[in-house]
């Protein structure tokens, strides 16, 4: 679901973060499903890792993926593959949007190749990315900023294509 940061009340925000559907703090559903399988401590470093802010895309990854090793078993053979479910479900959302994309203009096309370029930058914090996007909306003129939000309808003052859960890939 898209929830609009703007119309949120400061509660409200802080609700949707701690429950995993906030700006970019959200666990992913595959991974969410994951939790009843740790126990109480482990659910907290587990979310904690999520819900780090200086941690860069890549560095996320690496944690998550040594946090599940450190458990092994079972749980390891589930993350690996609720991580292959994350990438199938990328997958079509980016074939889907591909297709969307197809009939646009040429300054939309660059716009969008642009965003992918920020997102596919796993150095960056959420927070860097989400910047670098924002400035890059910005600095497009109204009417490519009109079909960028024709094709990605949640675009805007957040940035385009980003779902305030950092989960759509362009």
């Amino acid at each position: 679901m898209i929830f609009r940061v703007a119309a949120m009340s400061g509660q409200k925000q802080h609700q949707r973060h701690q429950s995993g559907h906030g700006h970019g703090h959200g666990i992913p559903q595959p991974m969410k499903e994951l939790e009843n399988e740790l126990n109480e401590e482990q659910q907290k470093e587990f979310k904690a890792i999520f819900q780090d802010d200086s941690l860069s895309k890549e560095q996320r990854r690496q944690k998550i993926k040594e946090f599940f090793e450190k458990i092994g078993g079972e749980t390891l053979a589930k993350y690996n593959n609720a991580k292959e479910k994350m990438e199938s479900l990328r997958s079509e959302k980016r074939a889907k949007f591909e297709e969307k994309l197809k009939n646009s203009s040429e300054e939309t096309k660059k716009h969008f190749s642009k965003v992918k370029e920020i997102k596919n930058d796993s150095s960056l914090t959420r927070a860097q990315t989400h910047e670098k996007i924002k400035a890059l909306f910005d600095a497009l003129p109204d009417k490519v900023k009109e079909e960028v939000k024709s094709i990605k309808p949640h675009c805007g003052p957040c940035g385009p294509g980003h779902d305030h859960h950092g989960r759509h890939q362009h």
